[in-house]
């Protein structure tokens, strides 16, 4: 006999939601396949995430409820903003450094990847700064809190919903 636990995935009102706020970013990776250009890829990119967060919150703001991982916000303290702000500029600085050095290794007939490059610097600076930020902003919101949270509350074990977070996760890159 099967039971109603598992039935539950199936229903409208629970498959919905999650392909509502995971499927833009898969959607995002399908746009970029057919419009490879990188203005494209960075707009459809931020349209993709956006969407995601505030179908989110529409879902989350109507409806009051307790969740296995609760959403905290706390002041931070300074050893722990200090550490955040190093590890930001450090990935911040490898990001430019990297995206220059793989520009010249393709204008060199290298080759290494098929990833577009920005068209002006600006973009460039634009996207590895505050497009870094919003990236990880999205991405923690959706993978580690909504989703995990749903696969508790789904009845999955804490270590399988973090794995099928995990993966999930691995497959939109």
């Amino acid at each position: 006999m099967v039971s109603d636990q598992s039935n539950g995935w199936w229903r409208p009102d629970a498959l919905l939601p999650p392909v509502f706020i995971i499927g833009p970013f898969f959607f995002n990776k399908l746009i970029y396949i057919y419009f490879p250009g990188y203005p494209v890829f960075v707009a459809a990119d931020y349209a993709c995430r956006i969407f995601s967060l505030a179908f989110l919150y529409l879902l989350l703001r109507n409806e009051p409820t307790s969740l296995p991982i609760p959403w905290r916000l706390a002041v931070p303290s300074t050893k722990k903003l200090l550490t955040a702000l190093t590890g930001t500029v450090t990935l911040i600085s490898a990001n430019v450094v990297g995206a220059t050095f793989f520009q010249y290794l393709n204008a060199h007939s290298w080759r290494v990847t098929r990833f577009p490059f920005p068209t002006n610097s600006a973009l460039q600076y634009f996207d590895g700064t505050v497009g870094m930020v919003f990236v990880g902003l999205s991405e923690e919101v959706v993978f580690r809190f909504y989703l995990i949270n749903l696969l508790l509350l789904r009845g999955m074990s804490p270590a399988m919903a973090i794995i099928a977070s995990t993966l999930i996760f691995g497959g939109i890159h």
